[in-house]
């Protein structure tokens, strides 16, 4: 139960601050959406580099979900151009750098 909280909080805290005012030239720009993956992208105003983010829709449970997420053997199978995965500091289970 504690795992599901923590990761709805992570959900909320990265969801939330997505939510500005429509009219702000810094927004996400859906870019792409081909078979069901939404691509978008976000230029800050500090950034000369554009953060993106995809969004899918998944049916699998939370646990299976953070199964992989949180395996770092596996991250070279579905993190693009990704070809190792390094544990740089865990200050908990749902606040970890790598």
């Amino acid at each position: 139960m504690k795992t599901i909280l923590n990761l709805l909080i992570l959900v909320l805290i990265l969801v939330l601050p997505m939510n500005s005012t429509p009219d702000s030239k810094y927004d996400w720009e859906l870019v792409r959406d081909e078979d069901g993956i939404q691509i978008y992208l976000k230029e800050f105003w500090a950034d000369k580099i554009k953060s993106f983010k995809g969004v899918i829709q998944i049916r699998t449970s939370i646990d299976s979900l953070l199964a992989v997420i949180t395996d770092m053997k596996s991250c070279s199978q579905w993190v693009h151009h990704c070809k190792k995965q390094t544990l740089l500091l865990r200050k908990s289970f749902s606040e970890c750098y790598h």
